[in-house]
């Protein structure tokens, strides 16, 4: 009977999952810029969390929420999405609901467990410098650290609208010079040894 249930209970969360990743194709799909971005963050991140030895059911559920990570960016208008310029500090606040937007979209299917809270977490920074709730430090969990990092990775390497992607060499120096400022170190090294070569 408990193998049975949690058969179904994994039958569930694959047909969740697989929902959710036709919707981020979607997502991506919108804008040029973003193809193939959603399936990239969460192959980044599940390489990080390999390299830093967590235990298959951990690096499975960051490789679930680098792939909904941006699922609240349907609740964002296309003009903001596609927009060919910087954005102003209002259309930057707009920008930034959809982590609140992700998990409004996610919560109802609790099978999908800590992958909610890494969405909700991915962009905030380890100084306390990110959204949505300008948590800091330990107060972020590593799996929130893990997608943030692997997100802020791939966009730096892609082009967008108002700008090209960054070398490699480029991006590793951004982010290392961001070492236990955006993320913690233990995360920031981990990239290094983990990086897919997806861009």
């Amino acid at each position: 009977m408990r193998q049975e249930l949690d058969r179904r209970a994994e039958e569930i969360r694959e047909v969740t999952v697989s929902t959710l990743t036709a919707l981020a194709n979607a997502l991506d799909l919108r804008n040029p810029h973003f193809q193939g971005h959603s399936k990239a963050v969460a192959m980044q991140a599940a390489a990080i969390a390999h390299a830093l030895g967590c235990d298959d059911d951990e690096v499975e559920a960051v490789r679930t929420s680098g792939l909904l990570h941006d699922v609240g960016m349907m609740a964002i208008p296309d003009t903001l999405i596609g927009k060919p310029d910087s954005l102003t500090d209002e259309e930057f606040e707009i920008i930034r609901t959809h982590c609140d937007r992700g998990v409004e979209i996610l919560e109802p299917m609790s099978h999908l467990g800590r992958s909610i809270r890494y969405v909700y977490e991915h962009h905030e920074r380890w100084d306390g410098s990110g959204y949505p709730l300008g948590k800091k430090e330990d107060e972020i969990s590593l799996g929130g650290q893990i997608v943030g990092i692997s997100e802020a990775w791939t966009a730096i390497l892609e082009s967008r609208a108002y700008r090209t992607g960054r070398s490699r060499e480029e991006g590793l120096k951004i982010l290392e010079d961001k070492r236990g400022v955006w993320f913690s170190p233990e995360v920031t090294d981990a990239l290094r040894h983990a990086d897919v070569g997806m861009i």
